[in-house]
């Protein structure tokens, strides 16, 4: 699946805007692919909304320490967001989120890392640290609640040091979860993606004259457009392989619009 690097995203509230969600026949896995996201300043964070239902489950970002430890996940004050939590290992009074590879199951039986915070050590490359030096293609491991049901998921990205004296760099790629409760996911799994696919196959979308132009070979049903606060500004009904939307009111700045075809969706960054 093609993905556009995108330009540096700062204070990025939530990624729940940021939806290419498919699941299979039976609903179970759940995949977003997202336009690339990238956080390189520290204190700044990317919040993983796994189901879409407005509330973040997992933070993972930087810290604002010079050389220290970089990056953390679920949460940058320790804080475990009502039980939820990443897979990793405590060791000497410290805890370290994995660095999974393909395919590794994440279910109960996992260790999750829960009401502590996890420091991936991006820059400072200790003993136990998986995530420094240069990771392509790293799975972070998750679990979190909806309900009282525990759900198992992934996030996938990229992890660069800047250096002596950097925070380092990371870039977002896409995540998944199981949205059968207690059940695991393995890493890298995204279900059958054929249909969503050939929905898209011959989408395009361009800027012009204060409008999003939208097309495709299949009739749209709708998009929606979020400003990178997760706030939504725009709402629309389609029904037809093309559309132009007035874009004039929104203020400058990078927005993420979102396609819906035949019940699979599609987000595309553009700016303002």
């Amino acid at each position: 699946m093609k993905k556009n690097t995108s330009k540096k995203v700062l204070n990025y509230a939530a990624i729940s805007a940021a939806i290419l969600g498919t699941a299979d026949a039976a609903g179970q896995i759940v995949y977003t692919d997202i336009a690339d996201v990238t956080i390189d300043t520290g204190g700044d964070f990317l919040g993983i909304d796994f189901d879409d239902d407005g509330i973040v489950d997992i933070n993972v970002g930087l810290l604002n320490f010079t050389g220290g430890p970089g990056a953390v996940a679920n949460g940058s004050d320790g804080t475990s967001f009502n039980g939820n939590g990443i897979v990793g290992v405590p060791a000497s009074g410290f805890y370290y989120p994995s660095n999974l590879a393909d395919g590794v199951t994440v279910d109960g039986g996992s260790p999750i890392l829960t009401s502590v915070r996890g420091d991936m050590y991006v820059y400072a490359c200790y003993p136990n640290s998986q995530w420094c030096g240069e990771v392509v293609d790293g799975f972070l491991g998750a679990k979190f609640d909806v309900g009282g049901n525990s759900h198992y998921g992934w996030v996938r990205l990229d992890v660069l040091s800047n250096g002596a004296g950097g925070v380092g760099t990371m870039i977002f790629k896409d995540f998944a979860y199981e949205s059968t409760p207690d059940t695991g996911i393995d890493t890298g799994d995204t279900g059958p993606l054929g249909i969503g696919d050939q929905a898209f196959n011959d989408f395009n979308y361009f800027i012009a004259d204060n409008k999003l132009n939208l097309s495709a070979a299949i009739a749209m049903e709708q998009v929606t457009v979020h400003n990178v606060l997760g706030q939504q500004v725009i709402d629309r009904a389609l029904d037809g392989t093309n559309a132009s939307i007035d874009i004039a009111a929104l203020k400058s700045g990078i927005y993420l619009a979102t396609v819906s075809i035949e019940g699979a969706r599609k987000t595309i960054k553009f700016v303002r």
